[in-house]
């Protein structure tokens, strides 16, 4: 089955040439016919293609496909009309991109999927005319004699010209495919991130105030997000983040600071100029989260028990990253984070400051 559809082009592509007298005016040309076919056909299998429910990159084969077996065709067909082939090839080639770039929008293709479906087709194509090499370009048709001048004595017969070879062109190596955003669905984003922030104040006993280092940071999270269109994502975000902290006064010990959190982020994403499957974005996440900060000081018992008893705390961060398509479902991110949550503990936070790197899986 497979066959007689990946053979219906070149059927259709003969059935048209060969019944181009009844079909076309005089006037009309072989390759202007043969343009006019290779147009329609290729919008009949994008149409084909695309309107139904089909992967897109399924549907890039079949109009590949129907390309290139369009322009196999009609150089056969070329010697049994006596005519150039190079001249079915041109028609071909200009009658398939034509149709490409006009018909997109119609079968609902988006800027970026119809380039992704024109380099492959003309690439495709072109890779076809470097086999066809010498053969496709030689002139079938034999050359016309000009007519002879009246004489007396019989001429010569006049030897037909003999062309140069052509140099076959060599292949050109196809570009990386470019990777057509998501624009619905779930994924799956995992992230490791570290960092530091700047010293806070506690208010102490006696109405004293401790200086805290909160030291180097790190931390770990995981979130389930959903695309809600080409540029815009959202997503849950559970995560944990701590370090070991120091103070500025004798008798401070064993001092932890901790933060359990969930947040809902939202993303606007960019696409970056120049590189292909590079996006930039930017999130904006509100939630909250247990923070804790706990230790001895002095003759102050402790600040908190363990982190899971530790204050519920309003929380917010922003986030600004890159991420780059190694494949249609799996991303790396390397982001900047700001977090910050209201005061817990007694303990009146500075923002936390974080290089995050990250892995999604589009589900």
């Amino acid at each position: 089955m497979a066959k007689v559809k990946k053979s219906l082009p070149i059927l259709l592509v003969l059935s048209i040439v060969g019944s181009a007298p009844q079909l076309y005016s005089q006037g009309t040309s072989m390759e202007g016919i043969t343009n006019s076919a290779s147009f329609g056909i290729t919008y009949g299998t994008m149409h084909s293609a695309f309107k139904k429910d089909l992967k897109f990159d399924v549907g890039v084969e079949m109009v590949v496909d129907a390309a290139v077996d369009m322009l196999k065709g009609s150089v056969e067909e070329a010697p049994r009309l006596q005519m150039n082939p190079r001249l079915f090839i041109d028609a071909v080639v200009s009658g398939v991109e034509l149709s490409i770039t006009e018909n997109s929008k119609a079968v609902d293709l988006q800027a970026r999927e119809e380039k992704i479906l024109y380099d492959r087709v003309m690439s495709a194509l072109r890779e076809q005319i470097a086999l066809m090499g010498s053969v496709a370009l030689d002139t079938t048709q034999p050359p016309v004699e000009p007519p002879s001048p009246p004489v007396e004595q019989p001429e010569l017969p006049v030897a037909p010209p003999v062309e140069p070879p052509q140099p076959e062109p060599e292949p050109e190596k196809p570009p990386r495919p470019v990777i057509p955003r998501r624009t619905d669905g779930y994924y799956l984003n995992t992230f490791l991130h570290f960092g530091f922030a700047d010293e806070a104040g506690f208010a102490g006993p006696n109405n004293t105030r401790v200086e805290i280092d909160p030291g180097t940071t790190w931390g770990y999270g995981l979130a389930v997000g959903l695309h809600r269109s080409e540029d815009t994502r959202v997503e849950l975000e559970a995560s944990w983040k701590g370090s070991s902290a120091k103070a500025n006064t004798k008798g401070a010990s064993d001092l932890e600071i901790g933060y359990y959190s969930l947040m809902i982020n939202a993303y606007k994403e960019y696409e970056a100029p120049f590189v292909d499957n590079l996006d930039v974005f930017a999130g904006l996440g509100l939630g909250w989260s247990v923070a804790s900060l706990d230790g001895d000081v002095s003759d102050y018992s402790v600040f908190g028990n363990i982190p899971e008893s530790g204050d519920l705390s309003f929380a917010y961060q922003f986030i600004f990253g890159a991420d780059y398509q190694i494949t249609d479902r799996l991303s790396a991110i390397l982001a900047y984070r700001l977090f910050n949550t209201a005061s817990f503990n007694g303990y009146n936070p500075d923002v936390v400051h974080l290089i995050e790197m990250a892995i999604r899986m589009e589900l």
